[in-house]
């Protein structure tokens, strides 16, 4: 029994040295934040995409800080974030913003987009759509922004699907680094990342504070139009978007998101307050939602949405017109 016992306890030991060592050494790889010069050319306001809605936009503020990846970290190593589609829809492209400093060790070599979705926290073992993204020239968009096309990969989503945009560099040589912009991490989010050696670790866990890393996602919702997805992508208060399109003939789409996981009821009443379809009656979780309406039975006229959800309320008014 005593032998037992110590060989055990030799085992625990070797196991605890091996993940010391690997804390160790994700430790002293990782990259410490560092502060963006008050020089540094970044936009102070959002920017546009070729609608008004699909808008490039700050989570908190302007950009603070950058994270460099140096060439030692490797392929199995890169900072991703992660996303959730609000509906089925076609994964255009990835934005990513890097800082592009005098400093050569900062100019911006090539670099491959990855696209996951393989649970919440995974690493990309398997590229969405069943490609492997190759190597890929990321075209300048807008200052500091660079954009990855990725829509020759027929990269598709369902609803409510968790995926990540992540990137490896193609560095030459060892001083080669490519650095990525994230903010000042208030309020602190899970959904930025870095992945190491097949383990996944939030900013927040690397560093105490939850910095969102400047990546965003482009979909295409087809009738919904375009839009540029922030990390996680969660709601953060109820709302219900006017119809698209509206008037309509006879179809259109209604988008809403709850924040609280309690029952939903979303109905269509007529001028007249009568109800005239019953869309959602039921639990939700939190999320961003669209539903269709099919107004085909119903005269031309004007009608109303009302979503409702505990004591939260809101109405927007549709238009049919045949």
């Amino acid at each position: 029994m005593k032998k037992a016992l110590e060989k055990s306890g030799r085992y625990l030991l070797a196991i605890l040295s091996i993940i010391l060592i690997a804390n160790a050494a994700l430790a002293a790889w990782r990259s410490e934040p560092r502060r963006l010069p008050e020089a540094a050319s970044f936009p102070t306001s959002p920017s546009h995409l070729d609608e008004g809605t699909d808008t490039l936009s700050w989570d908190n503020g302007t950009a603070i800080w950058f994270f460099s990846y140096p060439a030692e970290a490797g392929e199995d190593s890169l900072f991703n974030v992660r996303f959730l589609s609000p509906d089925s829809c076609k994964l255009q492209g990835a934005f990513f913003m890097l800082y592009l400093g005098e400093d050569s060790l900062y100019t911006a070599p090539y670099f491959a987009p990855l696209v996951w979705s393989m649970g919440a926290d995974s690493f990309p073992s398997q590229i969405l759509g069943g490609d492997t993204v190759p190597w890929a020239e990321v075209n300048a968009f807008y200052p500091n922004w660079f954009f990855a096309d990725l829509s020759s990969f027929e990269i598709h989503l369902d609803s409510a699907e968790w995926f990540h945009i992540g990137f490896t560099g193609v560095l030459e040589q060892s001083t080669d680094t490519i650095a990525i912009v994230a903010d000042n991490g208030v309020p602190s989010t899970p959904y930025s990342g870095f992945m190491w050696r097949g383990e996944w670790y939030s900013m927040d866990s690397l560093y105490g504070v939850g910095y969102n890393l400047f990546i965003r996602a482009l979909v295409d919702l087809g009738s919904g139009g375009l839009r540029v997805l922030s990390p996680g992508n969660m709601p953060t208060a109820f709302h219900l978007d006017s119809p698209y399109p509206n008037p309509f003939n006879p179809t259109t789409t209604l988008r809403f998101s709850v924040t609280t996981a309690e029952p939903v009821q979303l109905t269509v009443n007529d001028i007249l307050g009568r109800t005239v379809a019953t869309l959602i009656q039921g639990r939700m979780s939190p999320g961003a939602y669209s539903i269709a309406v099919d107004g085909t039975s119903w005269p031309s006229g004007i009608y109303f949405a009302n979503l409702a959800q505990g004591r939260n309320r809101q109405v927007v008014k549709l238009v049919l017109m045949k």
